[in-house]
């Protein structure tokens, strides 16, 4: 290591940019807990909708997983954090639906890439795309939604939460 590089690594290390043992991972904020609607958020969004979390739910977390389970604790949905697809399925109206989602981090936001795929009744495809993006602003923890219909149209929609004490 050059002269130059040490005095700006023990700089850096010195000011508290960077701390030894530290990643920018460990920056990430932390989702667990219970969360509640915040008022007003669904006259924001008419007609909208709710995202995973509904009206209240409980999130946990680690470094890899995120779990968004029901206030009774049944799990509504799982993310693997990895980035990786993760496909299931489920027979919705009594047709067959296909789900790929992909979760990874972004900064301190999670985005949640998730597309669907169903058969119609004429044999052909019907694909949609929805990117949920999760955060934490000013104490809330924000829901950001694009949908994506399979005919091109897009809905957005913002919900946030509190957390209930």
């Amino acid at each position: 290591m050059s002269r130059t590089a040490g005095v700006t690594v023990l700089t850096l290390v010195v000011a508290g940019v960077v701390t030894p043992g530290r990643t920018l991972e460990s920056k990430r904020p932390s989702f667990a807990g219970h969360w509640v609607m915040a008022s007003g958020s669904l006259a924001k969004n008419p007609g909208q909708v709710p995202p995973i979390c509904r009206l209240e739910c409980l999130i946990t977390q680690d470094e890899n997983v995120i779990v968004v389970k029901t206030p009774g604790g049944e799990t509504i949905k799982s993310y693997v954090l990895s980035g990786s697809p993760v496909k299931t399925t489920a027979e919705v109206l009594g047709r067959k639906v296909e789900y790929t989602d992909t979760a990874r981090w972004e900064g301190s936001t999670v985005l949640i890439v998730s597309s669907t795929s169903t058969a119609s009744t004429a044999g052909k495809q019907s694909r949609g795309e929805t990117r949920l993006r999760i955060s934490l602003q000013n104490g809330f923890l924000v829901f950001e939604r694009t949908m994506t219909q399979p005919w091109g149209a897009e809905e957005h929609a913002r919900f946030q939460y509190e957390r209930r004490k």
